[in-house]
């Protein structure tokens, strides 16, 4: 008790938890420490997530126990700033978390959400625990007492020491287990299970998710699983995926598209493009342009077809997706001036998106461009992504700004989740 009470006398205002300031670094220091990560997801102006982050991350002997592992926020709210000594020098950070910035977190909670929640609506407030390499260990959705987190602490402690004890073994046992809940019916086992499946670096799994695509499976288990094999440069899922372009699901070939964008692998262009002409006025042929731009930014043919698409396609979706695509190309001349005339277009979700676009480039041609059409600019969510837009532009380097980014969701509804 008399260290509590020390600890306690020792922190200072508003200290807390020390969360890491980046969510790929975090993972690489729990490899080197041996240690879980501990991924907490909160929400603002809601009572359960306001005491967790007022009461349980600032608890002097909660903050004594996070220190045995790395730990990561995720939130997608903006704060105010307070000044806080880090490593000796004083830096702006989050006044309602500490330790990192709200840029950061907010990345942290992009990043998180892709990899362990996998829909757009996260519950919070949440805590995960996850192994070094990924591997989900406990969690807990809603409010969690400061007991239930230390006993999922302790839990967590011990499946990784008895993991690394064990490893192939308890590999084998999981697959065979993750086998059988792919198979349910019930849509929350079920999903969960093929997600993890496609995290694990195992053949037998890979070959596993190949066959839950097979059409003699429901629609929904089949979607899922072409979903967790949409990871970036994954050619053993190519001539799966490829082959499922040519199903009677228009839904299934939707999630192949998407998943094949995600793959960004140049040898996936023929097939789409085979697809795209012979479904020129489709449902699915709005998802090709964005996937195949994706996977060949710099050849010639997707670059023409995806101008010649923007400029005037017989469908508004197509043209709607092609202006995206070009947001994914090196912009020329032509297409600076395709996306220019789309701002002076009637829809307005066609002047968001061209703007989107152009915010998107990086390029300082498009600054001007858009500072002129912001003055005769009527609609509020066009405007407000124009002025998102030039101060993207002025992001040389790196990713884009995370409000501009999020900003596409108000111009364009995606059938499939990319």
């Amino acid at each position: 008790m008399l260290h509590l009470i020390l600890l306690s006398l020792l922190l200072a205002p508003g200290e807390g938890v020390s969360w890491e300031r980046d969510y790929k670094a975090a993972f690489e220091k729990a490899v080197e420490r041996n240690v879980p990560v501990f991924l907490a997801f909160n929400m603002d102006g809601e009572g359960a997530n306001d005491s967790t982050a007022r009461s349980i991350y600032q608890d002097p002997e909660f903050v004594e126990r996070s220190r045995d592992f790395v730990c990561l926020i995720a939130s997608s709210a903006k704060h105010e700033a307070r000044a806080e000594t880090v490593d000796g020098a004083e830096r702006q950070v989050c006044a309602r978390f500490g330790s990192v910035t709200c840029e950061e977190h907010l990345k942290v909670e992009i990043r998180a959400s892709e990899e362990f929640i996998g829909r757009d609506t996260v519950i919070a407030p949440q805590h995960l625990l996850i192994t070094p390499s990924r591997r989900l260990l406990a969690r807990k959705a809603y409010q969690a007492s400061k007991d239930d987190l230390f006993k999922m602490m302790t839990l967590a402690e011990k499946e990784l020491a008895r993991l690394a004890g064990n490893e192939d073994q308890v590999e084998a046992a999981r697959l065979r287990e993750l086998k059988e809940l792919a198979l349910e019916r019930n849509s929350e086992r079920r999903g969960a299970a093929i997600v993890e499946l496609g995290r694990m670096s195992n053949l037998e799994a890979h070959e596993m998710l190949f066959s839950l695509t097979d059409a003699e499976n429901m629609d929904a288990t089949r979607m899922e699983a072409i979903d967790a094999l949409a990871v970036k440069g994954n050619y053993d899922a190519l001539p799966v995926l490829s082959a499922l372009l040519k199903d009677k699901s228009s839904m299934i070939v939707k999630h192949a598209i998407v998943a094949l964008e995600k793959l960004e692998l140049p040898i996936a262009v023929p097939d789409l493009m085979k697809l795209w002409k012979k479904n020129s006025k489709s449902t699915i042929a709005k998802e090709i342009p964005r996937a195949i731009a994706r996977c060949a930014p710099d050849d010639p043919e997707v670059r023409e077809s995806i101008y010649k698409a923007a400029k005037a396609s017989q469908d508004s979706a197509v043209e709607e997706s092609a202006i995206v695509a070009m947001a994914a190309l090196k912009l020329d001349e032509e297409g600076i001036e395709i996306l220019a005339d789309k701002l002076k277009a009637r829809s307005g979700n066609t002047r968001g998106l061209a703007t989107w676009a152009l915010g998107s480039s990086k390029l300082k041609e498009a600054a001007p461009i858009l500072e002129k059409a912001k003055e005769s600019e009527t609609n509020a969510n066009v405007r407000e992504c124009m002025e998102a837009a030039l101060r993207n532009l002025q992001i040389e380097s790196g990713p884009d700004d995370p409000d501009f980014a999020n900003m596409l969701r108000r111009f364009i509804e995606d059938d499939v989740e990319r």
